[in-house]
């Protein structure tokens, strides 16, 4: 009888240690994704238009907002919820009801080997 209940509790512990490991790999994948959420959604931007410079693996895309003409403006991380991906030099245009709201932070490693801090925007209803 006492086989089986040092056996039992081997097999929890492997259960329990698996769990763990799990979780802290988790925590690992999250950590280096640079990709801070705020609990609410953020602010209105005043870009209405961006263009896409760099489509990113996970469907996001690194993108400048208008200005004077030009696509010069303010760097930020395109998100949307949907997955569709973007592609390189996209314009995204917020027209009708639509606008650009802040809803995060990235922080991603330029080519440069300059760490950079840009805000994560997605398109949302006013």
């Amino acid at each position: 009888m006492k086989k089986i209940w040092v056996y039992l509790l081997g097999v929890l512990t492997g259960i329990v240690f698996t769990f763990l490991v799990l979780f802290v790999i988790s925590l690992a994948i999250n950590s280096k994704s640079g990709m801070t959420f705020f609990e609410q959604t953020g602010k209105k931007m005043n870009e209405t238009s961006f263009e896409v410079f760099q489509a990113l693996d996970n469907g996001t895309a690194l993108a400048r907002g208008k200005e004077d003409g030009l696509y010069l403006g303010l760097t930020v991380l395109i998100y949307n919820e949907e997955g569709s991906p973007y592609y390189d030099d996209q314009v995204i245009n917020a027209t009708g009801n639509k606008c650009f709201r802040q809803v995060g932070i990235y922080k991603y490693t330029a080519n440069s080997g300059v760490v950079k801090t840009v805000p994560i925007v997605m398109l949302m209803d006013k």
